[in-house]
């Protein structure tokens, strides 16, 4: 009895195993460069919105469920970053979910604060609110922030480091 006992819970064993491969293997997504969609000063910080494409080369619809992470300037954590709304991706199709950044108001400490400078928010922000004057040809430099964090595909967590576009 204790030799069937055995071997059942073996069984299980492996079949759990090859179940967590086969589904393992048959999340089949690549991700794009994020882009940020919209920009916005908001009352309890600055807002950023990013679109990330995802193709999904695999042949079975997956639920982009969640996403944790934060947005980086060099090593400067600026926010943390979320989905806005879950969204599914279609089998053998693209999808853009939108994560939403937010800066807040407190966070703006100097290290932080510095970062936004170098890559031109500041004075855009501002100008935006009439307080600077525009520089010509001057633009926030994306390309210098990343988004990096864990992107839940079905029940499977994706690793995420990717620069703006």
């Amino acid at each position: 009895m204790a030799k069937q006992g055995k071997n059942l819970v073996l069984t299980l064993g492996i079949v759990a195993l090859i179940g967590f491969f086969l589904i393992r293997q048959s999340v089949k997504i690549d991700i794009g460069s994020p882009s940020v969609s919209f920009l916005q000063v908001a009352g309890d910080g600055i807002r950023i919105n990013v679109k990330l494409p995802i193709l999904n080369r695999g042949a079975i619809a997956y639920p982009i469920k969640g996403f944790l992470g934060q947005l980086l300037y060099g090593g400067t954590a600026l926010g943390n970053v979320t989905l806005k709304e879950p969204v599914s991706i279609p089998a053998r199709g693209t999808a853009a979910p939108e994560f939403v950044a937010l800066i807040n108001w407190g966070a703006l400490a100097s290290e932080v604060y510095t970062a936004l400078q170098t890559a031109g928010v500041v004075n855009w922000l501002l100008s935006k609110i009439g307080l600077a004057t525009p520089t010509p040809g001057a633009a926030v430099a994306w390309k210098d922030f990343r988004v990096r964090g864990t992107l839940y595909v079905g029940g499977i967590a994706v690793d995420i480091d990717q620069n703006l576009a």
